[in-house]
């Protein structure tokens, strides 16, 4: 039986822990990755940039940015890592060991075609 945060409300692919907006939001909220030990933008180690505007996910929205992908398999901040990726796991095996961020191009490669140079 699963409960109402593994549920996934919209079936995008995110559960709805991860798209929470209450008091325990999840990693779907921008706000969520402001309380990890990853360096907000701008800071050296992830280059100088401009922040750009991101969709926080939406637990009765499947498609927050409108662009007919499903959150999960959508890739919110263009570096080539999907959603999914980003938001389960900051830390999995997929990253090499370096800190995720669904919000940030430049975490974890800083070479992505989205962080500036």
């Amino acid at each position: 039986m699963w409960s109402d945060d593994e549920r996934d409300a919209d079936s995008d692919g995110l559960s709805n822990y991860v798209e929470n907006t209450g008091p325990d939001m999840g990693p779907g909220q921008q706000s969520w990755w402001a309380s990890l030990d990853i360096p907000p933008w701008p800071n050296p180690y992830y280059g100088p940039f401009t922040r750009r505007p991101f969709a926080d996910t939406d637990a009765t929205d499947s498609d927050v940015d409108g662009d007919t992908l499903l959150d999960a398999e959508d890739d919110q901040d263009n570096d080539d890592v999907q959603n999914f990726y980003e938001m389960y796991d900051p830390t999995d095996p997929y990253s090499n060991g370096q800190r995720k961020n669904a919000f940030n191009p430049c975490a974890p490669d800083q070479g992505s075609r989205t962080c500036p140079r």
